[in-house]
């Protein structure tokens, strides 16, 4: 367990075995800071933000005597990462049901990337096992 990032594939990007999944993938080799990346054809990206309080004080719901105000994303931007290494990525479908429990297939990839650039995507070992 522990932190991780999202990773989504943009619409340029195919993986080996033709599957169409895009989205819910998660990986640990990156900041594993909650953020969100995406694969281009190009390369990596990284999902950025600026953030802005809006509204009024309002009293902290937990630390009595704080206060608080909302926040919001401002500036919204994908930014382009000079990663050089493997992004080993994984996700799951729904593959099928037995005995009343649902199967997931697994799909686990690496995505190699010289000085920026992606280079290929390919299977990892454990990729398609249900569980």
């Amino acid at each position: 367990m522990g932190l991780y990032d999202d990773l989504e594939l943009t619409e340029d990007v195919q993986l080996p075995d033709g599957e169409p999944t895009r989205t819910g993938f998660q990986t640990k080799s990156l900041d594993c800071s909650m953020s969100l990346y995406r694969i281009t054809a190009a390369g990596i990206q990284e999902h950025r933000c600026d953030w802005e309080e809006h509204g009024q004080p309002r009293p902290h719901p937990v630390f009595k005597g704080k206060m608080i105000r909302d926040r919001r994303r401002i500036n919204e931007r994908w930014v382009d990462i000079p990663f050089h290494g493997d992004v080993h990525f994984y996700g799951q479908v729904f593959e099928t049901e037995m005995e009343g429990l649902r199967k997931y297939r697994r799909l686990s990839y690496v995505a190699r990337f010289t000085d920026g650039r992606l280079e290929w995507i390919k299977e990892e070992p454990d990729h398609g096992k249900l569980w």
